[in-house]
This record gives C-alpha cells, structure tokens and sequence, in this order.
C-alpha cells in the first residue's frame, strides 16, 4: 500500500513538473489538491488562490501554484507522517533526516547562487515559492514575517518587484541556514550520546610492544571497561580495515605510540633515524579521531620516539616508570562523561 502511495506522489509530481501550459493547470491544481488533502490535514493551507482574477473566455494560470504543490509533495515523500516513519524504526526515521539535510543543503545552494547572480525574475519568484512551501509544514514558524505567496497571490502573478523577492529570499536563506546548523548541532548531540550509551568498550592501537598493549588493556579491565583489540576479534571474512570499521563501534580508544620501526628522509643520512611507531598505528589513530572525536582518544607515547607532524591539537601522555599515564588517561576519560574509578586503575 505505501509503495503504491510513493509511486503516486512521484507520477504527480512530474506532473507538476510537465505542465508548461495555462491549459488545465488549475484542473490539475483542484485534483492534487483534493487528492492529498485527504492524506495531509495541512496540505492545502498554504494554497490559497484568494484574488485570481477570471477574465471571460480565458482560462486562469495555475502554473505556479503546481510549483508549489510539487515542492510539498516532495517533502512529502521525505518527511511525511506515512506508515513507514510509523513503525519504531530508528533506520527509517535517521534516513528520512538526512534526506533532509540534503535537501536542504541543496535549497541553500540555489538560493545563494541566485542571489550572487544575476538571475531571472521568474526563476526568483519560483524559487521563492518552492522553497516557502517545502519547508513551510516542516520548520516552525517558516515563512513568518516574510512577503508571504499565501495571502499575497500577487507573489505568484508577477505583481512584485525583483527587489521584494530577492529580499524575501535572503530571508529564507537565513532561515534554512540557521535551521541547518540548529540540526546539525541536534545530530552531533545524538552521535555524542549513542557513544556514551555503546556499552563499555575501548578500543586498543597497538604496535610489537606486548608487554605495553597487556598492561593497558588489564587496567581497563580492572575499571570494568572491555578492551577491543583487533587480532584477538574473528575475521568472519573481514579484510583488516572492515574488521577496523566493525570493532571501532566503541565508548573511548587508546593509541600506544611504541618504538617499533626506525625512519628518516630520503634525504638524511643513516645517523638521522629516527624511533616510529607502526604505521598502522598512525593510521588508526587518525581513523579513531575522525569517528571519535579527537577528545574520545588518548595516545600514550613511549620513549622518543617520532609523532605526526601534520595533527595539531593531539595531547600526548607520556609514559614512564610511575605510571602516571594512567591518572591521565583515567582523568582524560572522565572528561568524556565515562565512569572511571581511578582507583581501579591502580590495583
């Protein structure tokens, strides 16, 4: 039923899109109206024809009303209160938000473009009403204090200037913008708490030093934390960077810079080497950073040795013979809003 119900949505609105003409324009306009007032309560609120004036023997233009029928129908499709948002399915409802994003991100990009342009006047008064009416049902309170098509048909029968429309535009484009940082702020809080909330695992880079790697992961075990180390995962099939993308679902990531390899430049000498980590190392540490968060990993450093020259901002705990690096880490953690019983770490 639902997928006849989308297929539908999108043969109207190529509809919408096709009909060039003046001719049966606002027979098509009557019918979709008709048709979706019946699935969305709200539909036809923000389509009042108020002032179309009929002239005899003329049939009235209801082009731009279908831009705007196209515009809600296709949010529709996104965001509509339809069966499938129903059902307690967290997938569905995150796909839907980014869908949105996108397509907000999109309307941003048309309005700026037309704005730093010198655009068509009807392609500005057709934006503006496309993009009022896509967002009008979604974000609060939208086209408030604007120009507003609604009550104004004149916005739709090329009564005003190009001066209002650009204004109004600039309006919508902060307005989008704002929206879209407000969202995106609402979506990093999200990530942040599903991590918080992904159990107790840390994941553990490492390089040959085993006695390093073992000593790390026993203390996060004291601490009731589970360490994540790759070698000791199963494979199931997985080449090493998916088994890297399935085990890094985690809480927190310790990253053990050990002198394991020795490197200098092509153009130095011998004498120059200098003590590196794996270069696997380097490369989860940058991974972890990207899906993390760089305050969620910790690299402990050991001895002299070489760090990333290009990655500012990385603090580096140093280890030595008090272990000290476990009150860092341990207060690194805590910071995070992750339980850590110090003492713990120290039996």
């Amino acid at each position: 039923m639902i997928n006849k119900l989308i297929k539908e949505i999108e043969i109207d609105i190529e509809r919408c899109k096709n009909h060039t003409e003046i001719n049966d324009s606002e027979n098509l306009f009557r019918e979709l109206v008709a048709k979706y007032a019946r699935i969305d309560k709200e539909f036809k609120k923000d389509l009042s024809i108020n002032g179309k004036a009929t002239v005899h023997g003329k049939e009235i233009d209801f082009r731009r009303e279908l831009i705007a029928i196209a515009a809600k129908l296709k949010m529709l499709l996104i965001a509509g209160d339809m069966e499938d948002a129903k059902i307690n399915n967290n997938n569905i409802l995150e796909s839907k938000n980014k869908s949105i994003m996108v397509l907000l991100s999109e309307d941003i990009s048309l309005c700026q473009d037309y704005l730093q342009g010198n655009g068509d006047e009807n392609r500005g008064r057709e934006l503006y009403i496309e993009i009022t009416a896509r967002y009008d049902g979604l974000i609060k309170d939208f086209g408030w204090g604007l120009y507003s098509y609604i009550d104004e048909y004149h916005f739709y029968d090329s009564e005003v200037s190009i001066d209002t429309i650009k204004h109004n535009l600039k309006l919508l484009l902060q307005k989008m913008i704002i929206y879209g940082a407000k969202n995106n702020q609402l979506e990093q809080i999200k990530q942040k708490n599903m991590i918080c909330n992904n159990g107790n695992k840390v994941f553990i880079v490492h390089g040959h030093d085993e006695a390093l790697k073992l000593d790390v992961a026993r203390t996060l075990e004291r601490a009731d934390f589970e360490p994540i180390i790759l070698h000791e995962q199963a494979s199931r099939g997985m080449t090493i960077i998916e088994k890297i993308e399935a085990y890094t679902d985690v809480v927190y990531a310790v990253v053990l810079y050990t002198p394991c390899d020795l490197g200098r430049s092509k153009n130095e000498g011998i004498d120059c080497e200098q003590q590196r980590a794996r270069q696997n190392v380097v490369f989860e540490h940058g991974y972890l950073i990207s899906k993390l968060g760089r305050n969620r990993v910790s690299a402990l450093v050991k001895s002299e040795i070489e760090t990333p020259s290009d990655v500012s901002g990385i603090i580096y705990i140093k280890i030595d013979n008090s272990n000290s690096w476990k009150t860092e880490l341990a207060k690194n953690m805590q910071s995070e809003g992750l339980h850590v019983d110090l003492n713990k770490f120290f039996l």
